[in-house]
């Protein structure tokens, strides 16, 4: 098995051994009208369509499975010990290892984050459904948490993810593990298309 993050391999190994059984693929990317309205119609036909072509795609440029992980979140100058798991599957389907309770709300400035304490963590299934080409929803249970990519300059990154606390003004920044992230900063010079291992 071989990731970018190498020091993990075992626990990474063992994590995605024990999804359930799951295989993780790499290689899963009429009447009469008068004549002025033909022509408004027309145009507005015409004007829709140009108006979809130039509008940006809705969709994440990652192609799962993916996997990210982080060992440590940061909050208040602090560092905390903190091993969460996110793998995302093909069929909207998702497994997750310590990851917080709660849900995700949009704060005062439109930042969305976990409203309330994070102590209590969750590992097993669960599932995501895209919000936009930036961010997608990890659900399990009564909880639901935004992810958002690490977007950069109004292009999409996903070789990290992040989601944020508003109680406790904590943050998790993931690193990528495998899967195909799609596009990514220096693409030439770092690997954002690292084959998932395959489990059983």
């Amino acid at each position: 098995m071989r990731t970018l993050n190498r020091g993990r391999d075992q626990y990474l190994e063992v994590n995605l051994q024990n999804a359930n059984g799951r295989r993780l693929s790499g290689n899963s990317r009429r009447k009469v009208r008068s004549p002025i309205r033909p022509i408004v119609v027309g145009a507005a036909v015409v004007l829709a369509g140009a108006l979809s072509a130039c509008a940006p795609e809705q969709t994440p440029e990652f192609v799962p499975p993916m996997v990210w992980d982080v060992d440590s979140s940061h909050g208040k100058g602090e560092t905390f010990p903190d091993l969460v798991v996110v793998e995302l599957f093909e069929d909207g389907a998702a497994r997750v290892t310590g990851f917080p309770r709660g849900r995700s709300v949009q704060d005062e400035e439109g930042y969305f984050c976990i409203d309330g304490p994070t102590d209590e963590r969750y590992t097993g299934d669960a599932t995501w459904e895209v919000r936009n080409r930036f961010s997608f929803f990890i659900s399990f249970g009564d909880s639901k948490v935004l992810v958002s990519s690490g977007s950069r300059f109004g292009e999409q990154d996903w070789t990290t993810i992040r989601f944020d606390s508003c109680v406790e003004e904590r943050r998790w920044d993931f690193s990528y593990v495998c899967g195909d992230s799609g596009y990514g900063p220096d693409d030439g010079d770092l690997v954002f298309r690292e084959e998932c291992p395959v489990s059983g």
